[in-house]
């Protein structure tokens, strides 16, 4: 009963919930890369879309009309992702780099969506506050600073520095969101660590209670076995009628007292100890235990 009790805490623990993980979480790298893939392919499909949207449709010919910087800076841009975990200021220097290369040579369209998500990286992945405010600071600033270049007005350039803004602020609250998460699991863990070892207390707890009561059960069967064999030897010369009697209350409590030995020996010993246990002696050990009784 107690064992019982003790396992089916032990399980009853061992069935608290734990947050699930992503495949960005199981496979970083893999994930990463494939990211980089589809920036590159958005970015590179927004140029071709602007490019048709302007000439009203689309030709294979403005394939070659884009320039090879383009493809290179927009392939920068996204392989830097890559790092987004590890490096990530370098990689959004990278990208607002590429930007800046991008204003000055005065190509079309720009590694935007390369920059959201370093700005996210930023925001999930460096814990310095500071560090974060500087890292959005020049972000907003190159945002109004191509907005300027291409002559918007107020309200664009507002518009620009809110999405730069939204895009650290959601890797901060990620990052955030990921750290409750974390202290969640730990007290779920916590919790299950102090669920098994009360379970191990109480069923220790039972087994002294056990114990206890069967040591004081056997002590009265010594006590007695002492008193009926110091009668037995009293009475051995003058009736041996009475001695005989005596000593069979001697041998039949010798046997209650083993058989309740034995249950103490059961109640204390541990599970590892029961898996050595050999089989009880049979005939073909009678010679060896004779010899030993000698």
């Amino acid at each position: 009963m107690v064992t019982s009790t003790a396992s089916g805490a032990a399980s009853a623990a061992s069935g608290l919930t734990r947050p699930r993980h992503g495949p960005f979480t199981r496979w970083p790298r893999s994930s990463d890369a494939v990211l980089a893939v589809i920036v590159f392919l958005l970015e590179v499909g927004g140029i071709f879309a602007r490019a048709a949207d302007d000439a009203g449709a689309f030709d294979r010919s403005m394939l070659g009309d884009v320039p090879i910087a383009t493809y290179l800076l927009l392939a920068a841009s996204s392989i830097a992702l890559l790092w987004r975990r590890d490096r990530p200021l370098a990689v959004l220097a990278i990208t607002l780099v590429a930007s800046l290369v991008w204003d000055v040579g005065g190509l079309a369209g720009g590694p935007s969506l390369a920059i959201f998500i370093s700005l996210y990286g930023v925001g999930r992945y460096v814990d310095d506050q500071q560090t974060n405010l500087l890292a959005v600071a020049a972000a907003m600033g190159l945002a109004v600073a191509d907005d300027l270049v291409e002559g918007e007005d107020v309200p664009v350039m507002a518009i620009s520095v809110a999405v730069v803004a939204l895009a650290w602020y959601v890797g901060r609250r990620v990052k955030a969101r990921g750290a409750y998460l974390a202290l969640l699991e730990e007290r779920a863990e916590y919790r299950e660590r102090e669920q098994v070892a009360e379970a191990q207390r109480a069923v220790d707890e039972e087994r002294t209670r056990i114990a206890r009561e069967l040591h004081d059960v056997v002590a009265h069967r010594v006590s007695m076995i002492t008193v009926q064999a110091g009668a037995a030897q009293t009475v051995a010369f003058t009736d041996p009628e009475r001695a005989s009697r005596a000593m069979e209350a001697v041998e039949e409590a010798g046997r209650e007292a083993l058989d309740e030995l034995r249950q103490i020996l059961g109640v204390l010993r541990s599970e590892g100890d029961r898996e050595g246990l050999v089989p009880t002696h049979g005939f073909e050990d009678i010679p060896s235990l004779v010899a030993s009784m000698r």
